[in-house]
């Protein structure tokens, strides 16, 4: 099972970028930013499982949100990058 984390700055942010991903069918989740992930701000990440992350960014993207992170978690606490 693929998880993706996508950083966000506020608690403000996570619910926008929560509320774009749920209408295209993605299960997404507000979390506290896991330490590997912190990029400042309240420290907030929205999570999505079993999705592509070419979805996600083109889907957020599509939306005019372009100011973000995504990170695929793998092992226990390691997360990775993905630029897009």
């Amino acid at each position: 099972m693929n998880v993706y984390y996508i950083a966000a700055s506020s608690v403000t942010y996570a619910q926008m970028l929560k509320k774009l991903l749920e209408p295209a069918g993605l299960r997404a989740k507000i979390v506290k930013q896991p330490s590997g992930i912190r990029i400042g701000g309240c420290g907030y990440a929205v999570t999505v499982q079993d999705s592509r992350p070419d979805t996600i960014t083109e889907l957020l993207r599509g939306a005019g949100s372009h100011d973000f992170r995504l990170y695929q978690m793998y092992g226990a606490e390691s997360f990775r990058e993905i630029k897009y």
